[in-house]
């Protein structure tokens, strides 16, 4: 659910800069062009205590001035700095002030976020599809090892470790299973447990499911 909702988000911020840009090239069509000069930049702060700017500026038309704000900001703007500006020959104060940067950071982040959602999403699917293959054949017991932590994440994980002896090559297998939030040693513990079902492809040793359905209910 959470992936899709991502995807879902992210083809809205890709949705939204494009119907933006769009707006802005059609705009651009009947407009004309006018330099505008900032007259002043406000600074205040939102309830997050981070600076929010209000930038003004004034241009004039066929000698009558106007004035009119914008509420973006980046650190190349100034009081005195000139800005070209688009507007309405039939409303000017209707007007348009170009920010490119702006699109394509939206539809960058859009495409970006829909696309990383999709592949941890194939990903996802792919690894319940291969699980729900390898349940097609009825499971080794494996013997329980140990609990280790995982290092390689920033928040506390733990993984459980387990052996397996093949009886016609008695070569050894270790498996890991999939990184669980809990510490599961207690509950193994607890219920005196010895050993784990894994589901293997049995000509390739390496694609295995290492199953949790006997502690699922406690974690």
């Amino acid at each position: 659910m959470v992936l899709l909702f991502t995807i879902t988000l992210g083809l809205f911020f890709f949705y939204i800069g494009v119907s933006k840009y769009y707006e802005e090239f059609n705009f651009k069509k009947s407009a004309k062009e006018v330099i505008a000069m900032i007259s002043n930049i406000e600074i205040h702060k939102n309830d997050n205590h981070k600076n929010i700017y209000t930038v003004y500026f004034e241009y004039t038309i066929n000698d009558k001035k106007y004035e009119s704000k914008i509420n973006f900001y980046d650190s190349s703007m100034y009081v005195g700095k000139n800005l070209l500006i688009y507007y309405n020959p039939d409303n000017p104060n209707n007007i348009l002030v170009p920010s490119r940067v702006f699109y394509i950071f939206i539809i960058s982040f859009g495409l970006i976020l829909s696309c990383v959602s999709v592949c941890l999403l194939y990903i996802n699917m792919r690894q319940k599809y291969q699980i729900k293959s390898l349940k097609k054949f009825p499971p080794i017991i494996s013997e329980f090892i140990k609990v280790n932590m995982n290092n390689h994440s920033k928040e506390l994980e733990y993984y459980i470790v387990c052996r397996w002896v093949d009886p016609f090559s008695e070569i050894q297998h270790f498996f890991k299973s999939e990184t669980i939030r809990q510490n599961p040693e207690i509950i193994i513990d607890k219920l005196g447990i010895t050993s784990f079902p894994v589901y293997i492809d049995l000509k390739n040793p390496e694609t295995y499911y290492l199953s949790l359905e006997k502690i699922e209910m406690f974690l």
